[in-house]
């Protein structure tokens, strides 16, 4: 996870450079994505477990991206509520999936999970969680190269 940050900010910071916008713009878009993807984390790592019984779903994954949406839609309101629609879109993907990605790795540490009921899980959730990832991650590069 560190290296993947760590990929992305560095493209990220490539883009900016090499796009039209500010400095002051891309150090913000750049910021936005970092917070997105920090609520995410918690979202996932530490709400998660926490409220488990009362998030809605069977899956694991599932129950980490309804509390990544809902933190989504929070810091929507809260944080940046006159952005660019894409943008806003881009950011909420990245609270989404990464709450859901962590949140799917408690998957098989309850005895509510079987072996079986871990492989299918991940079998059905990681494509979807890449691939909602690779579009929230080309939307905020987006930002940032538009400043």
């Amino acid at each position: 996870t560190a290296l993947a940050m760590g990929a992305a900010i560095t493209v990220a910071i490539i883009v900016g450079l090499a796009g039209p916008g500010t400095g002051e713009a891309v150090f913000r878009c750049m910021l936005l994505g970092a917070l997105a993807t920090g609520i995410g984390i918690v979202s996932g790592t530490i709400l998660t477990p926490i409220l488990l019984p009362w998030l809605p779903g069977k899956a694991f994954a599932l129950k980490g991206a309804c509390l990544g949406l809902a933190f989504a839609a929070l810091c929507h309101m809260a944080f940046y509520p006159t952005m660019a629609a894409g943008l806003g879109m881009a950011l909420a993907l990245l609270t989404i999936v990464t709450s859901s990605f962590f949140a799917m790795n408690f998957t098989g540490a309850t005895p509510f999970t079987s072996p079986s009921g871990v492989e299918k899980e991940m079998r059905r959730a990681i494509p979807v969680q890449a691939i909602a990832m690779v579009i929230g991650t080309l939307g905020w590069l987006k930002a940032i190269w538009t400043g």
